[in-house]
Protein backbone atom coordinates (compact mmCIF):
# COMPACT_ATOMS: atom_id res chain seq x y z
CA UNK A 1 0.00 0.00 0.00
CA UNK A 2 2.87 2.39 0.76
CA UNK A 3 4.24 1.86 -2.74
CA UNK A 4 0.91 3.06 -4.24
CA UNK A 5 0.93 6.19 -2.07
CA UNK A 6 4.51 7.01 -3.05
CA UNK A 7 3.69 6.46 -6.71
CA UNK A 8 0.65 8.77 -6.45
CA UNK A 9 2.72 11.44 -4.72
CA UNK A 10 5.47 11.12 -7.32
CA UNK A 11 2.88 11.40 -10.10
CA UNK A 12 1.41 14.54 -8.45
CA UNK A 13 4.91 16.03 -8.27
CA UNK A 14 5.57 15.21 -11.91
CA UNK A 15 2.24 16.74 -12.95
CA UNK A 16 2.97 19.93 -10.98
CA UNK A 17 6.44 20.12 -12.54
CA UNK A 18 5.01 19.68 -16.06
CA UNK A 19 2.40 22.37 -15.40
CA UNK A 20 5.08 24.84 -14.23
CA UNK A 21 7.30 23.90 -17.17
CA UNK A 22 4.48 24.60 -19.64
CA UNK A 23 3.69 27.91 -17.93
CA UNK A 24 7.36 28.91 -18.20
CA UNK A 25 7.46 27.95 -21.89
CA UNK A 26 4.38 30.08 -22.56
CA UNK A 27 5.89 33.01 -20.68
CA UNK A 28 9.10 32.76 -22.71
CA UNK A 29 7.09 32.64 -25.95
CA UNK A 30 5.14 35.76 -25.00
CA UNK A 31 8.32 37.61 -23.95
CA UNK A 32 9.98 36.69 -27.22
CA UNK A 33 6.98 37.88 -29.24
CA UNK A 34 6.79 41.16 -27.32
CA UNK A 35 10.48 41.84 -27.86
CA UNK A 36 11.22 41.98 -24.13
CA UNK A 37 13.51 38.97 -24.13
CA UNK A 38 17.12 39.91 -24.57
CA UNK A 39 19.01 37.30 -26.54
CA UNK A 40 22.19 39.18 -27.41
CA UNK A 41 24.54 41.86 -26.14
CA UNK A 42 22.82 44.38 -28.46
CA UNK A 43 19.09 44.74 -28.87
CA UNK A 44 17.58 46.90 -31.59
CA UNK A 45 14.03 48.10 -30.98
CA UNK A 46 12.39 49.93 -33.88
CA UNK A 47 9.58 52.40 -33.42
CA UNK A 48 7.88 54.38 -36.15
CA UNK A 49 9.87 57.51 -35.27
CA UNK A 50 13.00 56.28 -33.55
CA UNK A 51 15.33 53.38 -32.90
CA UNK A 52 16.45 52.20 -29.46
CA UNK A 53 19.89 50.59 -29.39
CA UNK A 54 20.06 48.75 -26.09
CA UNK A 55 23.53 47.68 -25.00
CA UNK A 56 23.20 44.71 -22.63
CA UNK A 57 26.84 44.31 -21.61
CA UNK A 58 28.77 45.98 -18.80
CA UNK A 59 31.76 46.90 -20.98
CA UNK A 60 31.30 48.19 -24.53
CA UNK A 61 34.70 47.86 -26.17
CA UNK A 62 36.44 47.32 -29.47
CA UNK A 63 35.95 43.54 -29.17
CA UNK A 64 32.15 44.08 -29.25
CA UNK A 65 32.08 46.13 -32.45
CA UNK A 66 31.45 43.19 -34.79
CA UNK A 67 28.44 42.08 -32.72
CA UNK A 68 27.23 45.68 -32.59
CA UNK A 69 27.46 46.24 -36.34
CA UNK A 70 25.83 42.85 -37.03
CA UNK A 71 22.95 43.64 -34.66
CA UNK A 72 22.44 47.14 -36.07
CA UNK A 73 22.83 46.19 -39.71
CA UNK A 74 22.22 48.92 -42.28
CA UNK A 75 20.94 51.94 -40.35
CA UNK A 76 19.32 53.43 -43.45
CA UNK A 77 17.03 50.38 -43.77
CA UNK A 78 15.18 51.36 -40.55
CA UNK A 79 13.75 54.51 -42.09
CA UNK A 80 14.17 56.61 -38.92
CA UNK A 81 16.36 59.58 -38.10
CA UNK A 82 16.26 59.50 -34.29
CA UNK A 83 18.18 57.10 -32.03
CA UNK A 84 18.25 56.40 -28.31
CA UNK A 85 21.31 54.57 -27.01
CA UNK A 86 20.20 52.74 -23.87
CA UNK A 87 23.47 52.35 -21.97
CA UNK A 88 21.80 51.74 -18.61
CA UNK A 89 23.57 48.36 -18.21
CA UNK A 90 26.95 49.70 -19.34
CA UNK A 91 29.68 50.53 -16.82
CA UNK A 92 32.51 51.30 -19.26
CA UNK A 93 32.85 52.44 -22.88
CA UNK A 94 36.20 52.50 -24.62
CA UNK A 95 37.21 55.10 -27.21
CA UNK A 96 36.59 52.76 -30.15
CA UNK A 97 33.01 52.07 -29.15
CA UNK A 98 32.50 55.78 -28.46
CA UNK A 99 33.75 56.38 -32.00
CA UNK A 100 30.95 54.18 -33.35
CA UNK A 101 28.38 56.22 -31.47
CA UNK A 102 29.90 59.40 -32.90
CA UNK A 103 29.82 57.99 -36.46
CA UNK A 104 26.09 57.34 -36.15
CA UNK A 105 25.64 60.75 -34.51
CA UNK A 106 27.24 62.46 -37.53
CA UNK A 107 24.96 60.58 -39.91
CA UNK A 108 21.87 61.45 -37.87
CA UNK A 109 22.89 65.11 -37.57
CA UNK A 110 23.12 65.26 -41.39
CA UNK A 111 19.55 63.91 -41.48
CA UNK A 112 18.53 66.55 -38.90
CA UNK A 113 17.68 63.82 -36.41
CA UNK A 114 18.44 63.42 -32.72
CA UNK A 115 20.52 61.01 -30.62
CA UNK A 116 19.80 60.56 -26.92
CA UNK A 117 21.84 58.64 -24.36
CA UNK A 118 20.39 56.76 -21.38
CA UNK A 119 22.75 56.11 -18.48
CA UNK A 120 22.89 56.56 -14.74
CA UNK A 121 26.51 55.46 -14.54
CA UNK A 122 28.78 58.39 -13.63
CA UNK A 123 31.74 56.88 -15.50
CA UNK A 124 29.76 56.65 -18.73
CA UNK A 125 28.27 60.12 -18.30
CA UNK A 126 31.67 61.66 -17.56
CA UNK A 127 33.10 60.10 -20.74
CA UNK A 128 30.65 62.14 -22.80
CA UNK A 129 31.20 65.26 -20.68
CA UNK A 130 35.01 65.03 -20.76
CA UNK A 131 35.43 64.35 -24.47
CA UNK A 132 33.33 67.31 -25.62
CA UNK A 133 33.70 65.99 -29.18
CA UNK A 134 31.35 67.63 -31.69
CA UNK A 135 29.78 69.60 -28.84
CA UNK A 136 28.52 66.30 -27.43
CA UNK A 137 26.82 67.97 -24.51
CA UNK A 138 24.34 69.62 -26.86
CA UNK A 139 24.25 66.90 -29.49
CA UNK A 140 23.94 64.00 -27.05
CA UNK A 141 21.65 64.74 -24.13
CA UNK A 142 22.00 62.19 -21.35
CA UNK A 143 18.91 60.91 -19.54
CA UNK A 144 18.57 58.79 -16.41
CA UNK A 145 15.85 56.54 -17.83
CA UNK A 146 14.63 55.28 -21.16
CA UNK A 147 11.18 56.71 -20.40
CA UNK A 148 12.66 60.20 -19.95
CA UNK A 149 14.62 59.93 -23.21
CA UNK A 150 11.55 58.75 -25.12
CA UNK A 151 9.38 61.51 -23.63
CA UNK A 152 11.93 64.16 -24.62
CA UNK A 153 12.27 62.72 -28.11
CA UNK A 154 8.48 62.68 -28.58
CA UNK A 155 8.38 66.31 -27.46
CA UNK A 156 10.96 67.17 -30.13
CA UNK A 157 9.16 65.12 -32.82
CA UNK A 158 5.78 66.69 -32.06
CA UNK A 159 7.33 70.16 -31.91
CA UNK A 160 9.00 69.61 -35.31
CA UNK A 161 5.71 68.44 -36.86
CA UNK A 162 3.83 71.36 -35.34
CA UNK A 163 6.37 73.93 -36.54
CA UNK A 164 6.49 72.58 -40.10
CA UNK A 165 2.70 72.44 -40.65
Amino acid sequence: MDENLNFEKMQEGIDKFNTKLNETKELLKSLKKSGNLTMSPFEIIKNENYLVIRVNIPRATMKDLENYTNALGDFDSYGVKNVIYDLSKVEHIDSTFLGQIILLLKKIMQMEGKVHIVSQNESVKSLFVLTRLLSLLRALPIFSSLDDAIANLWFIIINQKYNTN
